[in-house]
């Protein structure tokens, strides 16, 4: 779940709870620590309770006024889940299911098996380098190396000799925006960086009350 000072609207988690006793009953057998160190969970006991507070009026009760919150852009941080999709063979259906999956609300998708090759691309061109050093070594790059272009071409498609494609612009933009200049993200942070900067770059938004899933394909 975002903070809710990220989704710009009150995105607590209300867990209601017929009695005390029950809740009791599972705080004995279930350390609820960690999720309380989120301060996102909100426990109602009883319908007296349920009826007077939810949902809670933070304004009244505390000065935060959620509503007139903006909502934030997705970072790198609030990336956290993936879901592997693996072929068996030449006719499972992946292509299908990536067209399906297309443009889903909640997930971080590259179409067409794009970013196949991350690990070449990270060492060649990614790894110890700001984003702006790494845009510099991947222009440099891409008109010789073919493995490096091809991965380009698949993300990008353009005609062969010829400058990748204003969207590709866009896409650097986007990693750009997504650093500090001088900082040196780490390997995870690259492979998150490259879908979230993707779907930028094809102008979609996210702003559910989950943050997007990554969809390796």
């Amino acid at each position: 779940m975002r903070k809710s000072e990220d989704f710009g609207g009150d995105n607590h988690i209300y867990m209601y709870y017929d009695s005390l006793d029950l809740f009791t009953l599972l705080i004995r057998v279930e350390d609820i620590t960690p999720y309380l160190k989120e301060e996102k969970l909100i426990f109602l006991f009883g319908k007296e309770d349920l009826k007077q507070n939810y949902p809670l009026d933070f304004k009244k009760l505390y000065g935060i006024d959620y509503e007139n919150m903006k909502p934030q852009p997705i970072r790198i941080d609030e990336i956290k889940r993936m879901v592997l999709n693996y072929s068996m063979g030449a006719c499972t259906g992946n292509f299908f299911l990536s067209g399906v999956l297309d443009f889903h609300k909640d997930l971080l998708k590259i179409k067409d098996f794009g970013l196949s090759a991350f690990a070449y691309l990270y060492i060649a061109c990614l790894k110890g380098r700001t984003v702006a050093e790494s845009v510099e070594e991947i222009n440099k790059q891409v008109r010789e190396n073919y493995i490096l272009r091809t991965e380009i071409f698949y993300l990008f498609p353009f005609r062969q000799g010829g400058n990748p494609p204003e969207d590709a612009n866009r896409f650097f933009a986007a990693l750009n925006s997504l650093f500090d200049a001088n900082y040196r993200p780490t390997k995870m942070e690259w492979f998150k960086a490259c879908f979230l900067a993707y779907s930028m770059a094809e102008g979609r938004q996210f702003n559910g009350r989950i943050a997007p899933m990554i969809d390796n394909m």
